[in-house]
């Protein structure tokens, strides 16, 4: 996560920018199972995008991201290496979202990429409250959860 705390604004507005780049890759890239699913949402058509638009808006969209992440590196003493987990974690979703379909990249994005930081976060506060809590602590106390979890799935 970023350590922005001294200006909240930068900080909601870059996770906002993030979390909309992965969204509209994901939509961006599947015009017409996207069209479809929003038209079955909202009872109205959709018109379908073309790929120009949606490399156009996402190189945008990155730019303006990249610029801001840059200000805050020389702003706040942002990590650099941060910078650059986010740089990579960002073109594998584009990457992902590119070659994989809609179904399969909102899977791999919300069910893993999304989970795994909120789950890290998660044992990282269990920690500090009891040192002995582990990551194989995690799993064997979510394990059940999680099997009843995707046996609805597969339902």
């Amino acid at each position: 996560t970023l350590d922005l705390s001294n200006d909240k604004y930068l900080r909601g507005g870059l996770y906002i920018l993030w979390g909309g780049l992965v969204l509209w890759a994901i939509i961006g890239f599947h015009p017409e199972e996207s069209g479809t699913i929003l038209q079955s949402l909202f009872g109205t058509g959709f018109p379908l995008w073309s790929m120009e638009i949606v490399y156009i808006s996402l190189t945008g969209g990155f730019l303006l991201w990249l610029l801001l992440m840059i200000y805050a590196v020389f702003t706040f003493d942002l990590n650099i290496r941060q910078l650059g987990i986010e740089i990579v974690n960002l073109a594998l979703l584009f990457a992902i979202s590119h070659e994989l379909s809609l179904l399969m990249s909102f899977a791999i994005y919300f069910g893993l990429w999304h989970s795994l930081a909120s789950i890290s976060h998660e044992i990282k506060i269990f920690r500090e409250q009891y040192p002995e809590f582990s990551f194989k602590t995690f799993v064997r106390d979510a394990l059940p959860f999680s099997l009843i979890s995707f046996g609805g799935i597969a339902l």
